[in-house]
């Protein structure tokens, strides 16, 4: 990673904003973001400065290096599996379901016998599938939820919240539109239906939320407050 690139990570580490930086430091919140941005590069008194803001040292700045940036690495990527795994199957599900609402559809007063029964039964299967890779949507939320969790409670200093709470959105968002543009062609099922799923898979994304919100909380009061 480049000086810009750790300047800006261990900023957010630190869960200061540039303007916050910038009073401390003297300079204006553009002279922050120009360093975030790679326009400029700051000279070494003011990496000292930075370095001492941050809480760290120059070679973390210069080289990333930090622990902490570690951990943030590995917290990204976890994040990243989890939201694209959950992608896959919520998307799985609902293609499949649609796939089987178009063409093995069972018509109006069907009645079942030896010759009908191959469609009913199929028809089923795959419906059983379906709900499967809900499910499997379903696990991969909680467990995913789970390790990233852990691996926020081994973060000395919280990254700031907005560097979880984005993506959850942006995940729960993605997931909604990707089922509602899938339910738009479904002659059988409505949005509701596509929606349900979804109900089982936003809860432990929406309390890691939380968690990281609470976690943020007590560990900047017990900063404040060393002796509490």
């Amino acid at each position: 990673m480049t000086i810009y690139q750790n300047l800006r990570e261990l900023r957010r580490i630190s869960g200061l904003t540039q303007e916050e930086v910038a009073n401390r430091i003297g300079l204006t919140r553009q002279a922050i973001s120009s360093y975030e941005s790679g326009r400029t590069q700051p000279d070494l008194s003011m990496l000292i400065k930075l370095a001492e803001i941050y809480q760290t040292d120059i070679s973390d700045i210069l080289y990333g290096s930090n622990q902490t940036q570690r951990k943030l690495h590995t917290l990204k990527t976890a994040a990243k599996i989890l939201f694209a795994a959950i992608l896959f199957f919520v998307f799985a599900s609902a293609g499949l379901l649609l796939i089987t609402n178009l063409c093995f559809a069972l018509p109006d007063g069907l009645e079942i016998t030896e010759a009908t029964r191959p469609l009913v039964d199929f028809r089923f299967t795959l419906l059983k599938v379906t709900s499967l890779l809900g499910g499997v949507a379903q696990l991969i939320a909680w467990a995913g939820s789970i390790i990233i969790a852990v691996l926020l409670t081994g973060f000395r200093r919280l990254p700031s919240l907005k560097y979880g709470l984005i993506p959850a959105l942006a995940l729960m968002a993605a997931a909604s539109g990707l089922s509602l543009f899938l339910s738009a062609f479904d002659p059988i099922y409505t949005r509701a239906d596509y929606l349900l799923n979804l109900l089982n898979i936003f809860p432990p994304i929406i309390l890691l939320v939380v968690y990281w919100a609470v976690l943020k909380v007590i560990r900047t009061a017990r900063a404040k407050n060393p002796r509490g």
